[in-house]
C-alpha cells in the first residue's frame, strides 16, 4: 500500500515548518524545504544559488537551480511513498514564485516574477502527474496579523519587520491563491488551531504515531 504525500506551503510565519516537524516526530518522513535539501545533497547539487543575485541572469540561475532541486524532492516523495511511507514536505517551488510575486515592486531588477512563472508551470505539470498516481494533498497555511507578530517574537531569529507587512503577506496569498484549484488545493488559517486539529483537518491522523 502506498504511503502519502502532504506539501505545506504558505505565507510567512505561518507555521509551516513547525508543522512538518510535528509530523516527523510522529512518523512521517519529513523532507525539508529547498536550501536545507541542496545542502545535505551536496553530492547531486554541487552548484548552489547566489545568496545575493547580482543581475536578473543571475538570479534566473538561482530559479532554476531550486527547481531543480524541487524536482528532486518530488520524485524521492514519490519514491518513499511508493515503498509505503507517510511523506510531508516543507514549502515547495510555488513558494519561490509567491516570493518573487512579493518583492516584484522593489526588486533590482525586473523579470524575476515572469521567470518564475514559467519555471512553475512546467513544475505545475510534473506536480500534476504525480497527483494522478499518488495521494498527495497540497495545503497552504495563512495566519492572522496578531498571531503572526506574536510567533515572530517567540522566533528564535525574528523576520525582518518588512518581510511581515501586511502588503507583503497579501502579495504572497495572491500568488498561492493563483495556483490552488489546479492541485485542488486548501488553505488551512492556522490562527487558533492545533497541529492536532489541523490533522484532523488535512486528514493524517489516522497515519499518526504516539510519542
Amino acid at each position: 500500500m502506498n504511503g502519502n504525500i502532504i506539501i505545506i506551503d504558505g505565507i510567512s510565519n505561518s507555521g509551516k515548518t513547525s508543522f512538518c516537524e510535528y509530523l516527523s516526530k510522529k512518523g512521517y518522513i519529513l523532507i525539508e524545504e529547498v536550501p536545507l535539501f541542496i545542502k545535505n545533497n551536496r553530492d547531486k547539487y554541487d552548484v548552489l544559488p547566489s545568496t545575493i543575485p547580482k543581475s536578473i541572469d543571475e538570479e534566473k540561475n538561482n530559479q532554476q537551480i531550486l527547481l531543480n532541486a524541487e524536482y528532486g524532492r518530488l520524485f524521492q516523495a514519490e519514491k518513499l511513498a511508493l515503498n509505503g511511507k507517510d511523506v510531508v514536505m516543507d514549502r515547495s517551488f510555488f513558494s519561490t514564485v509567491a516570493m518573487a510575486y512579493a518583492l516584484e515592486k522593489d526588486a533590482p531588477f525586473k523579470g524575476s516574477y515572469d521567470n518564475a512563472k514559467k519555471l512553475a508551470k512546467d513544475y505545475l505539470l510534473v506536480l500534476q502527474k504525480i497527483l494522478k498516481r499518488m495521494d498527495v494533498s497540497f495545503v497552504v497555511f495563512d495566519v492572522d496579523k496578531k498571531t503572526l507578530l506574536d510567533r515572530n517574537l517567540k522566533r528564535e531569529k525574528p523576520l525582518n519587520l518588512e518581510w511581515i507587512e501586511e502588503h507583503f503577506l497579501d502579495k504572497q496569498r495572491i500568488s498561492f491563491n493563483a495556483f490552488m484549484s489546479a492541485l485542488n488545493g486548501r488553505i488551512i488559517n492556522t490562527s487558533s488551531l492545533s497541529f492536532d486539529e489541523i490533522c484532523i483537518i488535512i486528514g493524517c491522523n489516522n497515519n499518526l504515531k504516539k510519542i
